[in-house]
């Protein structure tokens, strides 16, 4: 009997669709016999045992193997009904048929007993091909996303069987320096083609990265979320109308960009160069600056337009802009906190800035790893100056019994990864 039960284990693991692990109540032989043996496999590592408290479907193997006086507890105490044996990479290096995956790395990978929910990280710009091919629907909530080719062409017969991808879900990661990089399982990443499995082995990075909770929550099965920054912006925009349509006011701001009125590029940067910053600080500045209505500053009893006086000695008239009549706001409303009122300025002066500086720059192909960090400060500079805005508008005493502002947005559960 020595042997057959590490035959089995193996053979089932390798010819499964799906790289299944063996149910121990499958062998045909004593249970006391399949104690033994599988006992002996496991205290010589070449099998190891998973059951549903490791990960609700022990049947594939998500993580790497528990300690072996775990799993030994675990095959005493048990029944072999909730059992489930995989073979171990010492034993499967001496056994695969390496010539079969010679074009599929992530495949051999998994046929070489990589658990299924091992983080793989990969250069952004990977992004780019499937964002802006339109064969390919290319989806992303700046924490998650997924990328599938579309009914029109998953059925025309002039696009490749080697680009009929699907990649049900990836995600983003980062390091402490604010670098992004996508993150995906090797669960995912095997069904690939073998030419897109190229693809993303080519683009593959190392390091240590802490991946999104968003994306580990999906992965595990969790509802638990954050929100991302762009989400929270976005919300924030919400609430301002929310909340003038309370008072009977003008709305603070035309448009919140909610549902499906988001700009294709208000996320994260997926190649750091100056002309992927400039469109992204472009559409920033129409959601802020451009976006403040005048009617709300006309309202509150605000004078719209200012004097000047030439070189001449003329006087001309002159509209105020909304960055002025925001400042003129503050100035008359006068909230106690005259630090938060500057930061919440110069965060709109500063987004202006930067859209103006770039628009009059020749070298918008400039590539530069910094933008992806510059990026990210400007979009958490430009959060807190919508949002001390809110927070400003909501301490009207008409608003005193509002709820209308989600429990998240209110306690901060955003993340600006």
């Amino acid at each position: 009997m020595r042997g057959s039960l590490l035959d089995d284990v193996t053979s089932h693991y390798l010819d499964s669709s799906d790289f299944n692990g063996y149910p121990l109540r499958l062998a045909a032989r004593d249970q006391s016999a399949v104690m033994d043996e599988a006992g002996e496999l496991v205290s010589t590592g070449v099998v190891s045992l998973a059951w549903d408290e490791l990960f609700p479907n022990p049947h594939i193997k998500a993580f790497p193997a528990p300690p072996v006086e775990a799993q030994l507890i675990a095959l005493h105490e048990r029944p072999l009904e909730a059992l489930v044996a995989y073979p171990e990479e010492q034993h499967l290096r001496g056994v695969v048929d390496y010539a079969k995956y010679v074009s599929e790395p992530f495949t051999l990978r998994m046929a070489l007993g990589s658990p299924a929910m091992v983080p793989a990280f990969f250069d952004v710009a990977l992004l780019e091909g499937y964002r802006n091919d339109p064969r390919y629907r290319y989806e992303t909530d700046d924490a998650t996303g997924r990328i599938e080719l579309t009914e029109e062409f998953s059925e025309a017969e002039h696009v490749a069987e080697g680009d009929q991808v699907s990649l049900r879900r990836f995600g983003f990661a980062s390091d402490g320096d604010g670098l992004r990089v996508v993150v995906a399982y090797h669960r995912d990443l095997w069904r690939l083609t073998p030419q897109h499995q190229s693809l993303w082995t080519a683009r593959e990075v190392q390091g240590a990265f802490k991946v999104h909770p968003n994306f580990h929550a999906m992965m595990v099965g969790s509802w638990d979320r954050v929100h991302t920054i762009f989400e929270a912006f976005r919300e924030e925009l919400h609430q301002l109308r929310e909340m003038c349509g309370v008072l009977g006011w003008p709305e603070a701001v035309r448009r919140d960009f909610l549902s499906d009125d988001k700009p294709a590029n208000f996320g994260f940067l997926i190649r750091p160069t100056t002309k992927e910053m400039h469109d992204f600080t472009a559409t920033l500045d129409k959601m802020m600056s451009d976006n403040l209505s005048k009617d709300f500053f006309k309202h509150l009893g605000l004078e719209m337009n200012t004097e000047e006086r030439s070189k001449k000695g003329e006087i001309r008239t002159r509209d105020k802009g909304t960055i002025q009549l925001l400042d003129d706001l503050m100035t008359k409303w006068r909230p106690e906190d005259q630090v938060a009122v500057k930061d919440m300025l110069t965060a709109f002066r500063e987004v202006r800035k930067v859209r103006n500086s770039q628009a009059h720059r020749l070298d918008d192909d400039t590539f530069d790893r910094s933008l992806f960090v510059q990026q990210r400060d400007l979009v958490v500079q430009a959060y807190r100056a919508v949002r001390y805005l809110r927070i400003v508008i909501s301490q009207h005493p008409d608003l005193a019994e509002y709820d209308g502002a989600p429990r998240w947005l209110l306690t901060g559960e955003i993340a600006a990864i």
